[in-house]
This record gives C-alpha cells, structure tokens and sequence, in this order.
C-alpha cells in the first residue's frame, strides 16, 4: 500500500503532534530559512526526499516563572515527547516500508 500524506498526518496526529506538515526536501534547499546560514536537509544527507515536521504546543504558563529549574524541566519534558513522537513516527514508517529517520 502506498501512503499518502493524509495517512502520515493522521498518524502523526494519533502519536501525540499537534501540529504536522510534510515538504519536498528540494523546496527545503531551495528556500533556507536563513541563507546566510542554511540549515538545509543535504547537510545531513543528500538520499532524503521529503521531510516531515512535527511540533508540539507549549504551555504559556512555563514562561511564567522566574524559577529556572522549572523552566528546564519544563522544556525536558517538551524535547521528550517530541522526541518520542518522531521516533514513532520513524518506526511506524519503516514498517510501512519506507526509510527513516528522526533529526
């Protein structure tokens, strides 16, 4: 079965993203968000095709604090589950049968 991008949104979605959008690695390289400095998919491998970015909500209550323990630990746990849900998203889309790979 060939995926679709739907399919990888939905699932991305079910893994606990808020936030889901898929591009063509050329359009990436294209367009650095910083030319100057271009933080582009070749500089980590010229085999991608299409990169996947996912995004976590913040809650606005952790920039509250003038605790900076809080804080860290806050942002921890944040990286955490966005690590987790892209390294679902790598092992689910390998079983899919496409390669992978969490950045």
């Amino acid at each position: 079965m060939r995926l679709t991008s739907a399919d990888v949104k939905r699932k991305v979605r079910e893994f606990g993203a808020d936030l889901v959008n898929i591009v063509d690695c050329a359009t990436l390289e294209m367009n650095p968000t910083d030319p100057q400095w271009p933080q582009v998919p070749s500089r980590i491998s010229k085999r991608m095709k299409t990169c996947i970015i996912t995004g976590i909500r913040m809650p606005w209550g952790m920039f509250l604090t003038n605790n900076s323990t809080c804080l860290s630990l806050a942002a921890q746990l944040l990286l955490r589950k966005t690590e987790k849900v892209s390294l679902e998203l790598s092992y689910w889309l390998e079983e899919q049968g496409s390669h992978a790979y969490q950045v």
